[in-house]
């Protein structure tokens, strides 16, 4: 709950809601501190336990041993004392021993859950001597439903401020009112806003319409993909939004299962996500990520990725920390890094999920002129997915995706 707090910050600043989290905050905080307290308690009382009993037991042992007029000598004293002794570290040791027997058998169901799931086949193979630089002829699914990352959001977002209206209705004396848009707790399962109003209407749901609906909740699949790239060619990949074209990147880096069919690459590839990822480091670190050190091969990157003027602005240039998720870099910032990471990387294939989408028009000119076109990727293969149909005249083949499949291909002429 911390984490996601600090995380979202910002979000929290701009709604107001912090007196809402400080309180959701504390309350699992004081949950806390009470367990902490009654396991500390808890663990106070064994010690002690573990520790008087055997003294206790040895006295009880021989006053008892004397009151039943039983001859008591300091040989039989000695030996009863040393006999506790003995016994004492492996009674201390009883509880520990059961805590990590339980211990281990949850480990050993979680192992055993693993080891009986599914073998997942090699994602793609690399093949140095092959003539494409990428060859795929197969199907690729989802393990599981992947919806739409600003419907997530925004249902979030609506959800969040359903609570808060509760809570100022609390208040204020007056009920809060429902979020209104439909949720998923006041529409039937699986169904559209519009589908439940006509369920209404109608009194039920045709089986025609409940296979439909049963079909929308199958995981995404992309069928018949076939692609066979030449090394060093610029493709790209193209489509409407929803039709697979991230999930074509992501199938071919093995993050979508291959159910059948193969995927062979001539060399290494270095994939640029959409939303960049950047880790807590220095500027450099992150575009360097791990590989030797070459300045004059960094700054031909910085200078090809327009990245020139930004370290002008950050307080210390390439040595600038950057904060967790790229706190204090742009979007187009965090972009233009992930891309000069690529090119950094020396891989022969980079796969780029809408690049330029980040970045303002003329920074995406100078990116595609100065990096993909000529400079460090040039003779790379490069495959880019993207909506800006200006780019296509540049490429030297284009895929069209739909629906999971690849509805056309050719060139731009």
């Amino acid at each position: 709950m911390t984490s996601e707090v600090l995380s979202g910050i910002r979000l929290i600043k701009y709604y107001a809601w912090e007196s809402f989290y400080a309180h959701s905050v504390g309350s699992l905080r004081e949950r806390e501190v009470r367990t902490i307290r009654r396991l500390a308690a808890a663990r106070s009382l064994l010690i002690g336990t573990v520790t008087v009993i055997p003294i206790a037991a040895t006295v009880l042992s021989i006053v008892t041993y004397a009151l039943t007029k039983h001859s008591l000598n300091v040989a039989i004293i000695f030996s009863s004392v040393q006999y506790f002794s003995i016994i004492r570290m492996p009674l201390i040791l009883l509880p520990i021993v059961l805590a990590s027997a339980t211990d281990a058998l949850v480990a050993i169901r979680r192992i055993g859950t693993f080891m009986r799931a599914e073998e997942l086949s090699v994602p793609y193979e690399i093949d140095e001597n092959a003539e494409s630089a990428i060859d795929v002829d197969g199907d690729f699914t989802w393990e599981t439903i992947r919806k739409d990352a600003n419907a997530i959001n925004l249902a979030a977002k609506f959800g969040k401020e359903k609570k808060r209206g509760k809570d100022v209705g609390k208040k204020g004396g007056k009920k809060g009112n429902d979020s209104l848009l439909p949720t998923a707790a006041n529409t039937p399962s699986g169904t559209s806003p519009a589908r439940s109003t006509e369920n209404v209407a109608t009194g039920g749901v045709s089986g025609d319409v409940e296979e439909k609906e049963k079909e929308k909740e199958k995981p995404f699949e992309l069928k018949d993909i076939k692609l066979k790239i030449p090394k060093g060619a610029f493709v790209a990949i193209v489509g409407r939004v929803g039709s697979g074209k991230s999930s074509l990147l992501q199938a071919l880096i093995g993050e979508m299962r291959k159910t059948q069919g193969q995927c062979t690459f001539s060399s290494a590839a270095a994939y640029v996500p959409q939303t960049a990822w950047i880790m807590n480091a220095t500027l450099r670190q992150n575009i360097v990520f791990g590989q030797p050190e070459d300045d004059e091969r960094f700054h031909e990157i910085i200078k090809a990725c327009c990245l020139e003027p930004d370290l002008e602005m950050l307080p210390h240039g390439e040595q600038t920390e950057i904060g967790e998720k790229g706190i204090n870099l742009s979007g187009g910032q965090k972009a233009r890094v992930s891309l000069a990471r690529a090119a950094y990387s020396g891989a022969d294939i980079v796969l780029m999920d809408d690049s330029l989408s980040a970045v303002d028009s003329h920074v995406g000119k100078k990116l595609l002129d100065n990096c993909l076109l000529r400079g460090p990727l040039a003779d790379k293969t490069r495959v880019l997915v993207t909506h800006a149909l200006h780019v296509l005249d540049k490429t030297d083949y284009i895929y069209v995706v739909d629906e999971g499949v690849i509805a056309e291909q050719g060139t731009y002429a």
